[in-house]
């Protein structure tokens, strides 16, 4: 069955719409879902998927992740869960990633990023492989000049750090949009918003920001990481 033609999705999309900040992400992302540049996928508590690619912690519990395939195809999974404005704040983060234009955009600078540091790569292991007369799978890095050594370093340091930024700063937009939805949604509608407030039992926090250290785990991160996963 079509995702456009679930119940569950009509009545969490209905929840999501309530608020003005909502509808207008419903409208960016509705498009997606129909021409099938999103996929969206239902799955039960507990599905190892959700385990493996889900928030890591400091955040919110683990309930929804965000697969980004490639720049033109992307995926959500998704926790069913029996509380909509629940379902509806989890999904409206993912939502906010789906139509995250600039995070989009930052793909293309990734991969010049990797392709020239792929490249320098392969360059100094050509070289090693003419004065050592090794196979290329048996050359280590300390069979390479210092100075080679280095600049690899520091070409993967740059992708690293960008893929990094770019990973926080999308992060960092969805919880926003979230948080501002939920601030609307106290006005517009009050038993919905409190319906959130209880779920806090639940360990969902819908109504904080998190620190740059909290997203890191989230979505495992250390310093950096070389990722195209979202959560």
């Amino acid at each position: 069955m079509s995702p456009l033609h679930d119940p569950r999705l009509h009545l969490v999309f209905r929840t999501i719409g309530r608020c003005r900040l909502g509808r207008e992400v419903l409208e960016a992302f509705l498009p997606l879902l129909r021409t099938g540049q999103v996929e969206l996928e239902w799955v039960e508590a507990g599905s190892e998927i959700l385990q493996r690619l889900g928030p890591k912690g400091g955040t919110h519990a683990v309930s929804g992740a965000y697969l980004w395939q490639s720049e033109r195809r992307q995926k959500i999974v998704i926790q069913i869960h029996a509380v909509p404005e629940v379902q509806a704040a989890i999904l409206l983060h993912e939502m906010i990633h789906a139509t995250d234009r600039k995070y989009r955009e930052s793909f293309a600078q990734s991969e010049r990023l990797w392709k020239e540091f792929r490249a320098v790569a392969e360059e100094e292991l050509a070289r090693a492989q003419t004065l050592l007369g090794k196979p290329v799978e048996e050359i280590l890095g300390l069979d390479l000049p210092r100075e080679a050594r280095l600049r690899l370093v520091r070409l993967k340091a740059v992708a690293d750090h960008w893929d990094s930024r770019r990973l926080l700063e999308t992060e960092r937009r969805a919880y926003r949009g979230v948080l501002a939805w939920i601030t609307e949604l106290r006005e517009t509608a009050p038993q919905s918003a409190l319906r959130l407030e209880d779920a806090k039992r639940d360990g969902y926090r819908f109504d904080r920001l998190p620190s740059d250290e909290e997203l890191q785990r989230a979505i495992g991160l250390t310093e950096a990481a070389n990722t195209t996963k979202a959560a």
